[in-house]
């Protein structure tokens, strides 16, 4: 059984007086929309639109994951991350560490030439 609500027609006539000749108009659309509507004939309308939008969801999750680049991290990538992550915290200890001695040896050094200073204008 099938409900049409709307009919694509070109109404003409032949007479001039009244519009007695129906002409169907038919696209590709229409076409789309019927055969959509015979596949789906013994699912109810809720589960048409459930159906519908669990589709529409679908699709823009995977272009919104596309656009992201989002995927699962496997092992491999997982090992990497670790790796260079280990990698990046050596290379800021040693920098701290070489950072700590430049501080040091440039305090040493000022406070060295003080000394000599304050030693210099003392008389004994």
């Amino acid at each position: 059984m099938s409900l049409n609500f709307v009919a694509s027609a070109v109404l003409s006539s032949g007479d001039g007086i009244g519009h007695n000749e129906e002409t169907k108009i038919e696209n590709e659309d229409l076409d789309n929309l019927r055969r959509k509507q015979e596949n789906s004939s013994g699912v109810g309308l809720f589960d048409q639109l459930q159906k519908n939008k669990d589709e529409a969801e679908e699709a823009f999750n995977q272009k919104r994951s596309d656009l992201m680049g989002v995927r699962p991290l496997d092992d491999e990538d997982v090992q990497v991350r670790r790796i260079c992550l280990s990698v990046s915290l050596i290379v800021l200890i040693r920098l701290s560490t070489l950072l700590f001695l430049s501080l040091f040896r440039v305090s040493a050094t000022y406070l060295h030439s003080r000394r000599y200073r304050f030693l210099a204008t003392r008389h004994f």
